[in-house]
């Protein structure tokens, strides 16, 4: 009885209850990523990924217009009017005429019109702006698995940007200036995914309102039906 009684004391005093409810609170699983190694934070992790990514694709650097580009950009009288055509490319279909289909992808005949503002009849800056694209891409896509997998240590993340990163079924979206719509719509995509899931951690109408805006991103992005004005 007096063992019984001991054991009750011990279980009942401030101390055990407060060390019984850390156990319990620890026990609960963390919808936040799990720390990564001290001195290798996310961001440098993400950062080293989009340096390599810019790495495999810095050969395109001096390349010039292929395939399609001369059809979005160098020929394309909206774009070739730099900042003053901006209006009318949203207002208007991707190619002129509505060569090979009515597409409306008007933000990223935006990036091709200031870039033509800034440098006219200049490949080389295309090819840099599709490069950093995805370097850029590249490095949301990390953090975005981190907010995915929280339960996860960064190896699994970092294997899978760093596949994405290399693998070669990228080689015409990056290298093709053109293509820079299929950039674009990943990177809206990941970033709406991101924002979503860091409002699932912390709900607020703020990161609510930042996912569909990326989302609405990707949609001036892809194929859309142009409506008659």
């Amino acid at each position: 009885m007096k063992i019984a009684k001991l054991a009750g004391k011990v279980l009942s005093h401030p101390m055990s209850k407060k060390r019984k409810t850390q156990a319990v609170q620890a026990a609960k699983p963390s919808s936040k990523p799990t720390a990564p190694p001290p001195g290798l934070p996310d961001s440098s992790i993400a950062l080293l990924l989009a340096g390599i990514a810019f790495l495999l694709y810095a050969n395109t650097l001096g390349h010039g217009y292929v395939l399609d580009d001369d059809l979005a950009i160098s020929l394309h009288q909206n774009v070739q009017r730099g900042l003053a055509g901006i209006p009318d490319i949203f207002t208007a279909p991707y190619r002129e005429n509505c060569f090979g289909g009515c597409l409306y992808r008007p933000l990223t005949l935006t990036t091709f019109a200031i870039e033509w503002a800034l440098a006219p009849k200049s490949p080389f800056i295309g090819h840099l702006m599709n490069v950093l694209w995805f370097a850029g891409t590249v490095a949301l896509l990390f953090f975005t698995l981190r907010r995915l997998l929280p339960q996860r240590n960064a190896v699994l993340p970092i294997a899978v940007t760093l596949l994405f990163a290399a693998h070669p079924v990228h080689t015409e979206v990056v290298a093709n200036i053109k293509s820079r719509d299929e950039i674009l719509s990943l990177f809206f995509v990941l970033l709406s995914l991101f924002q979503f899931a860091k409002w699932h951690e912390q709900p607020g109408a703020k990161r609510l309102l930042f996912a569909a805006l990326a989302f609405l991103g990707h949609c001036f992005r892809r194929r859309a039906p142009l409506l008659p004005l």
